[in-house]
């Protein structure tokens, strides 16, 4: 395994990242778990980790087996979580639904919402965000700080979503950005922690993804010799 990806440069910028975010994200949790936990429980990072592998695995089947059956079965997954979300309360916590409008956008500026699926799930999602902020109101609070931190934070999805299109490492820049703000606990850092989270989870799927026929070759070569 280490061989191909030694041979194959998007593996490796996405073992880079991969490594940096998992290390850049142990320092936070050691630092600031209680202060994690309170603010984000358990359940909303372990259903966003759950998430994003949904997406990865989503994002593989539109841009590499668009014809495979299966990448129903994915985007069945993501209705479900999304219903979930709903169901169990989970875009209650403001720094998810801080977490997904900004993703939403940034995404959209960055050019990645292209295909009717992921715009479908652009436009369901955005509009619940819409209806939960409008019915509670909860924009008005803290709102310059606010808009300061999302129009930064959806400048560097942007950006870094352009960058990625020739260097899959440019998400390292974003990584780096929001662990410095972790750290500094500035306002609204857990956002920016949710995205290094996610990114990890995304990382190690796509990366995954990207092994498994190697691995599958290997062992087929195998048992033919044996």
């Amino acid at each position: 395994m280490l061989a191909l990806v030694l041979q194959n440069s998007k593996l490796q910028e996405r073992s880079v990242n991969l490594f940096l975010q998992l290390f850049l994200l142990i320092i936070i949790f050691t630092l600031y778990s209680d202060h994690l936990l309170s603010t984000l429980s358990l359940a909303i990072i372990v259903s966003h980790v759950f998430h994003y592998s949904l997406i990865a695995l989503a994002d593989i089947y539109e841009d590499d087996f668009p014809e495979d059956n299966k990448k129903y079965i994915v985007q069945f997954g993501l209705l479900l979580y999304f219903v979930g979300a709903v169901v169990f309360g989970l875009f209650e916590n403001e720094f998810l639904r801080l977490h997904i409008f900004i993703v939403l956008l940034g995404n959209w500026f960055g050019g990645k919402v292209d295909t009717p699926m992921w715009k479908a799930f652009f436009f369901i999602y955005l509009g619940t965000l819409i209806s939960y902020e409008v019915t509670a109101l909860s924009f008005l609070d803290n709102g310059l700080v606010l808009g300061l931190y999302a129009c930064v934070a959806v400048f560097m999805i942007g950006l870094c979503e352009r960058l990625s299109e020739k260097r899959q490492d440019a998400w390292m820049l974003h990584s780096i950005l929001f662990f410095v703000w972790a750290l500094y606990q500035g306002a609204y850092y857990q956002e920016g922690v949710l995205f290094i989270l996610g990114g990890l989870a995304y990382e190690v799927t796509k990366l995954s993804a990207g092994l498994i026929p190697y691995i599958k070759n290997r062992s087929s070569r195998t048992h033919s010799l044996s």
